[in-house]
């Protein structure tokens, strides 16, 4: 939802509803790492803003292949400290729980599209 604000408002709301969403979700325990939720809430904001007006501009494919970069990216970041463990001592075990966080979210993303397209 943070990046359909983003590209549909811009990135000033994006970051404000980013942080506030991010921040009560860690406040209510959802995270267990306190302002991670946040931090990732307030950069998919600030970057899915930059798509905001560009669906016209840009080929349907390049579109999507930026908001899923992005997603992607920010689901490294998440892993990269929620399985900083497997970073240092396993590394294919760390990237296929990155792979695999982001694909379940990727995977609802891309039913939505269906429903509401990103544009």
């Amino acid at each position: 939802t943070i990046l359909y604000l983003a590209v549909g408002a811009g990135s000033f709301p994006a970051i404000i509803v980013g942080f506030s969403a991010g921040l009560l979700l860690d406040l209510l325990g959802v995270g267990s790492y306190f302002g991670l939720t946040s931090l990732l809430y307030v950069i998919t904001g600030y970057l899915g803003g930059f798509l905001r007006g560009k669906y016209a501009r840009l080929s349907p494919a390049l579109f999507t292949s930026l908001w899923v970069g992005l997603l992607v990216l920010v689901f490294f970041l998440y892993s990269f400290f929620r399985y900083q463990l497997f970073w240092d001592e396993d590394l294919v075990r760390f990237v296929n729980y990155w792979l695999l966080t982001a694909g379940y979210t990727l995977g609802f993303a891309g039913i939505l599209q269906f429903v509401v397209p990103l544009k």
